[in-house]
């Protein structure tokens, strides 16, 4: 149920509006909560778009996504295996930046692991997975459900890829909330 959208530029849609892709973009995901059979359909659709989406030229991205149920952070939706290896990895250890985003409720960006101190087993397993840097968006739901987007990629993750976060309609809220529109 995968199609391809153009969010890396600003550009006119048909209407004259600025980002019409995004705004195609957003329309085909709200299509895939009313398409989608359950939840974790749902999910897993969203992790390969937002991967392909955010993806560019030498960094392909992987997506996960960790929920928390019964007081527990499960990975229930991935692009690939390799981010449902990160996102289990993470929950196994018990540490790392998805596990940080969801209890601090705000972003965790991680521009270079092998810069980062934070978390060292989990880097280090990271980087042995070919990991250079991850991005955790908390998804701000009613309470008492907790979701996490976590963005994979091998290469140094600069901000271009926050910036396209903002573009999606994710809106930062001090300190670093992220909130869906």
């Amino acid at each position: 149920m995968s199609q391809d959208f153009d969010i890396r530029e600003p550009r006119s849609g048909k209407d004259g509006r600025a980002d019409a892709g995004l705004h195609d973009f957003v329309l085909h995901l709200q299509d895939l909560v009313l398409a989608s059979s359950d939840v974790r359909e749902f999910l897993t659709d969203t992790a390969a778009i937002f991967a392909t989406q955010l993806s560019q030229p030498g960094n392909h991205l992987f997506c996960g996504i960790t929920v928390v149920r019964q007081k527990r952070p499960v990975a229930v939706a991935s692009s690939d295996m390799r981010a449902r290896n990160l996102d289990e990895l993470q929950n196994s250890i018990g540490h790392g930046p998805c596990l940080t985003a969801l209890r601090t409720e705000s972003m965790v960006h991680v521009p270079d692991l092998d810069a980062d101190v934070r978390w060292p087993k989990y880097n280090q397993a990271a980087r042995q997975m070919g990991i250079g840097s991850i991005l955790a968006l908390p998804m701000h739901l009613q309470a008492p459900a907790q979701a996490v987007i976590n963005l994979y990629s091998p290469t140094r993750m600069a901000s271009p890829i926050t910036e396209l976060m903002r573009r999606l309609g994710w809106r930062a809220s001090p300190p670093s909330r992220w909130t869906l529109p």
